[in-house]
């Protein structure tokens, strides 16, 4: 699928571009906003503006609507440019459908080598972030069905092997975009600021995937020589030791009382 919508992408002579997936459709009427926006907006942002999204409202095949996701601000906001936007919003841009970018300012070459990461919108979308405004605007534009049968075999013969998958891609997009914003910062305080945001990149992506498919899984290299994926594994994992160790305290507790209470446990 990236193959596919990189050559897409880059072969477009628009002024900008966004994905749209076989699942998901335009809201009726909403075009003509679209178009306005894209007209004007260079001149709402004084000056070159990279990429802007809008939410990603998710709904049911029955048309009712499941969640609202990419949602960083209540109202339209500009995002400036710099190593720590490459890192505070990346993760919106695995929306894909509702992102909009101009073609002619991705970084082809980093496109290509991360072909084969399932997560590579949030690459390319790092790299613009870094380098060009990105604005946000607060609308339902999209479409986008979720929990509807999809074939993603290609991915793995199970759902815990796609998952997986899943984990180790997200977690390397993010060291690929976290290695070059180190690259491009100066100074100690914008070093810790962006130590903070990697580290809290990792920590969200543990807590929803640990539970899915285990505490004991590899990462690929890139991610492994990341201080900032050691510390949110060794706080997550303390963090569930603590669960654990509170549920199992409680549980004797409730067994104290009613040996108490009946003269034995129930």
């Amino acid at each position: 699928m990236s193959a596919n919508i990189r050559d897409m992408v880059f072969s477009s002579e628009a002024y900008f571009c966004c994905v749209l997936t076989d699942d998901d459709c335009l809201q009726k009427g909403v075009l003509k906003s679209i178009v306005d926006i894209i007209e004007s907006i260079a001149i709402q942002a004084g000056g070159v503006v990279g990429s802007f999204y809008v939410p990603r409202y998710s709904y049911l095949e029955d048309g009712s609507l499941h969640c609202v996701v990419s949602v960083p601000f209540g109202e339209s906001r500009i995002i400036e440019p710099g190593p720590l936007s490459s890192l505070k919003y990346l993760h919106d841009g695995f929306i894909l459908t509702g992102l909009f970018f101009q073609p002619r300012l991705v970084n082809v070459s980093l496109w290509e080598k991360n072909t084969a990461n399932s997560f590579f919108p949030v690459i390319y979308f790092s790299d613009l972030l870094a380098k060009h405004k990105c604005a946000f605007f607060p609308e339902n534009w999209f479409v986008h069905t979720v929990l509807n049968e999809c074939h993603w075999e290609a991915w793995g013969s199970t759902e815990r092997i796609r998952k997986l998958r899943l984990y180790r891609d997200y977690m390397e997009a993010v060291s690929i975009a976290a290695t070059a914003a180190f690259k491009q910062s100066r100074g100690l305080f914008s070093h810790f600021a962006l130590l903070y945001a990697e580290t809290q990149l990792y920590r969200r992506q543990m807590r929803y995937s640990f539970p899915l498919i285990g505490f004991g899984i590899s990462v690929n290299s890139i991610t492994e020589r990341r201080i900032s994926y050691w510390i949110a594994r060794s706080v997550v994992l303390l963090v569930e030791a603590a669960r654990l160790v509170k549920n199992a305290a409680l549980r004797s507790a409730r067994m104290v009382l009613a040996f108490k209470a009946n003269g034995k446990i129930i």
